[in-house]
C-alpha cells in the first residue's frame, strides 16, 4: 500500500495515481496530519520533508484542466530526473492519449503518425516510460511490487487460408490472376493445394496451439469477419470450413473480433461483425483489435464500450515499434472530452510483424536482436506483446526464416 496525501479533488488525478500504482493499493489523505507512519507515503501539492512531487501549475480541476500546447515541456531531459516535474501530470498525458485528440498528423488510413507523439521530445517512443517511472517511484519509496509480468500471444487472422475455402468465383478469379501476371510457382502452388491435398500455408493453427501450449503463453486470435473488400479480404464469415475453425480455436483460445477496414459507419460494421462471431462460437465476445490498427480517438473507443467490448488491443504503431501509450501494461482508458474513467481496458504491444519487416526492413537476425533487447528492458517492469498473423509463422515465400524469430521470444535465454 502507498498513502498519497493530497488536497486536490480530481477524478483525472485519482484515476492516474491509482492506474499508476496499481495493483498496489493507495490510501488517500488529504492532510499530513492523517499520515500512518507505518505506510509509505507521497505527497502532491504539499509543502513536506517526505516524497513530494511538485504540482503543474495547471493544476487538476476537472472541467478547466487543459494541457499547454508545448506538451514537451512536461518532461526534463534526463528521464531520471523525476523529482522537478509534475510527472503525474505526463502519465494523465499519455494515459488518456491527449495528443492524439484531434490531430491530423495521420497516414493515409488515418492511423497517427509515431512522431507526433509528444515522447519524441524526449528519447523516441520505444521507451515504457510509465513502467520505468513505476519501477523508479516504488524503489524510492520502498515499497514492494506485486505486479506480475504477462507474456501473450496474438494473432491476428485476416485471411485464414491463403487458397481453400475461396469458393468457386474466388478460386478462379485467383487462377486467372496467376496466369494474367505470369506467377507460375503461385499457380502451381494454388493446384497442388485445392487438387493434390497438399497442405495451405496460412493453416497454421496446430502449430500455433502447441506454441502457446509449450510455452504457456495465453493466446489471442482476433478474427477478420468483415465483408469482403480491397482492404477486407477474409473468407466469407458464412463458410462452413471457416465456422468450423473459430469454433475449434475457441475452444482453445480467447477468440476475439477484428472490426473490418471501413471508411464509413464504423460503429454498425463492426456491431455486424462482432455479432457474427458470437454466433458463431455461441457466446459473448469481448476482446478487439481494429483490422490495420485503423481507429480515432475517441470514436472508435467510446462506439467499442457500446459493443460491450471490454479489452482492445490496438494500442500500437503501423509503422514502427514501441509503446504509443508509454506503458507495456494495460491501463483503462480515461474519455478525456467526457472527463471520466472508462469500462474499457487497452492493452499495448510492442510491434507487429509486418511493420518489422515491410517497414522497418529487418531480416531475421536483426529482428532477434531488437527483440531481445526490447525483452530485456521490460523484464521486471511491464508486459510483452507482439502482433503476428497466422500466414507469417509458415517459413514460406516472404516469411522464410520467421517462424525462428517467433519462437525466439520463448526460448531467447536459452539462446
Amino acid at each position: 500500500m502507498i498513502q498519497f496525501c493530497t488536497s486536490i479533488d480530481s477524478s483525472r488525478l485519482r484515476y492516474t495515481v491509482e492506474q499508476f500504482f496499481s495493483p498496489v493499493s493507495v490510501r488517500w489523505i488529504s492532510h499530513p496530519s492523517d499520515v500512518d507512519v507505518s505506510i509509505p507515503v507521497m505527497f502532491y501539492g504539499i509543502e513536506h520533508d517526505g516524497a513530494v512531487v511538485p504540482m503543474s501549475p495547471r493544476k487538476w480541476y476537472d472541467k478547466g484542466y487543459r494541457y499547454s500546447k508545448n506538451a514537451k515541456t512536461f518532461f526534463p531531459k534526463d528521464w531520471k530526473d523525476w523529482g522537478r516535474v509534475d510527472w503525474l501530470e505526463i502519465i494523465f498525458y499519455l494515459y488518456a492519449r491527449v495528443d492524439e485528440l484531434g490531430t491530423r498528423a495521420l497516414d493515409e488510413h488515418g492511423r497517427i503518425e509515431p512522431q507526433s507523439l509528444v515522447q519524441n521530445d524526449w528519447q523516441g517512443v520505444q521507451l515504457p516510460y510509465i513502467d520505468l517511472w513505476r519501477k523508479q517511484v516504488l524503489e524510492e519509496l520502498k515499497i514492494k511490487d506485486s505486479y506480475v509480468s504477462r507474456q501473450e500471444l496474438t494473432i491476428d487472422v485476416d485471411s485464414a487460408y491463403a487458397y481453400l475455402h475461396k469458393g468457386w468465383l474466388r478460386t478462379w478469379g485467383g487462377f486467372a490472376k496467376d496466369l494474367l501476371h505470369a506467377n507460375w510457382s503461385n499457380a502451381r502452388e494454388r493446384f497442388r493445394v485445392l487438387f493434390q491435398g497438399d497442405a495451405d500455408r496460412f493453416d497454421t493453427y496446430d502449430y500455433l496451439l502447441q506454441c502457446q501450449a509449450n510455452s504457456n503463453w495465453p493466446l489471442k486470435m482476433f478474427f477478420l469477419l468483415a465483408d469482403q473488400s480491397p482492404n477486407n479480404i477474409g473468407l466469407d464469415y458464412r463458410q462452413p470450413k471457416f465456422r468450423e475453425l473459430i469454433k475449434r480455436m475457441d475452444r482453445h483460445t480467447d477468440v476475439g473480433i477484428h472490426p473490418g477496414y471501413h471508411e464509413q459507419e464504423e460503429e454498425r460494421h463492426s456491431q455486424e461483425e462482432l455479432s457474427r462471431l458470437q454466433g458463431i462460437v455461441g457466446h459473448s465476445v469481448s476482446i478487439s483489435r481494429q483490422h490495420f490498427l485503423k481507429m480515432t480517438l475517441p470514436e472508435t473507443y467510446r462506439a467499442l464500450i457500446q459493443l460491450g467490448v471490454r479489452e482492445d488491443y490496438t494500442m500500437g504503431f503501423a509503422q514502427t515499434v514501441g509503446y504509443r501509450a508509454g506503458t507495456s501494461r494495460p491501463f483503462f482508458w480515461y474519455d478525456y472530452e467526457r472527463d471520466e474513467k472508462t469500462s474499457l481496458s487497452i492493452v499495448p504491444f510492442w510491434g507487429m510483424d509486418t511493420v518489422i519487416v515491410r517497414h522497418m526492413g529487418w531480416q531475421p537476425a536483426d529482428a532477434k536482436k531488437n527483440i531481445d533487447q526490447a525483452m530485456n528492458e521490460i523484464e521486471g517492469l511491464g508486459d510483452w506483446r507482439m502482433i503476428w498473423h497466422n500466414e507469417t509463422v509458415c517459413d514460406q515465400r516472404e516469411w522464410a526464416g520467421w517462424k525462428a524469430v517467433f519462437e525466439f521470444q520463448f526460448k531467447r535465454k536459452n539462446a
